[in-house]
């Protein structure tokens, strides 16, 4: 199927403004998200920007396709494509006054950051003013986003701040019920070592393992 996806794609997308423009965008949308799904992360990327190149109209559809770009860039370890998408997708939210996906474009844009060994400090920006935009209302989305801005500012060194913000987020995610964001928060208590106490370290990755086993998320066990 996803070969078959990808033929068809191609090929409306090679006949250019002779084709269906929008049949063509459609057909590799569907096309990248079965490769995202058979783990093919260079060739959803390609078929991303496909669709981007094919001339989306909507700034919102942009948006989502770019952030959906940087998730392919980042599970392929194209690290500087990754923040590039995600940077795209927080200007059209920024544009738009839409909060939730300048959070959204955050968070990508921090794990991508860390993925290089980027400097934080533009993530670290946009976390803050994705923050600002969100509100300090209870949510999944904000939990994420604060995950992400109490490990930037670990590493920056500032980890009284990160620490207050890391047990805020964490107390959220336990009155949400938010399993993924708890097992998140916890497997990033690794930025805390040197100034908490061991024991409360291990304590929190041992936690953070057993609910990545719950899950079945391999990639929070493994952290």
């Amino acid at each position: 199927p996803v070969r078959g996806l990808a033929d068809v794609a191609h090929h409306l997308a090679a006949a250019g403004a002779l084709g269906d423009a929008e049949r063509a965008i459609d057909y590799n949308l569907r096309a990248a998200r079965a490769a995202m799904a058979a783990l093919a992360f260079e060739q959803a990327a390609a078929h991303f920007r496909t669709a981007l190149a094919l001339g989306v109209e909507s700034p919102t559809e942009q948006a989502e396709i770019q952030l959906e770009l940087g998730t392919a860039c980042h599970s392929a370890g194209s690290w500087g494509d990754a923040i590039e998408a995600f940077t795209a997708a927080a200007e059209i939210g920024r544009a738009a006054a839409d909060a939730e996906m300048l959070a959204r474009a955050a968070i990508g844009l921090e794990d991508a950051c860390w993925g290089e060994g980027r400097s934080h400090r533009a993530a670290l920006e946009l976390l803050e003013e994705a923050s600002a935009a969100l509100g300090g209302a209870e949510s999944t989305l904000r939990i994420g986003l604060l995950s992400a801005l109490a490990r930037v500012l670990a590493y920056r060194g500032d980890h009284g701040r990160a620490e207050i913000i890391r047990a805020n987020a964490i107390e959220m995610a336990r009155r949400l019920g938010d399993q993924r964001g708890l097992a998140t928060l916890l497997t990033r208590a690794y930025s805390a070592r040197g100034t908490s106490r061991l024991e409360d370290i291990v304590e929190m990755l041992t936690e953070s393992w057993a609910l990545g086993h719950e899950l079945g998320d391999l990639e929070i066990q493994s952290e």
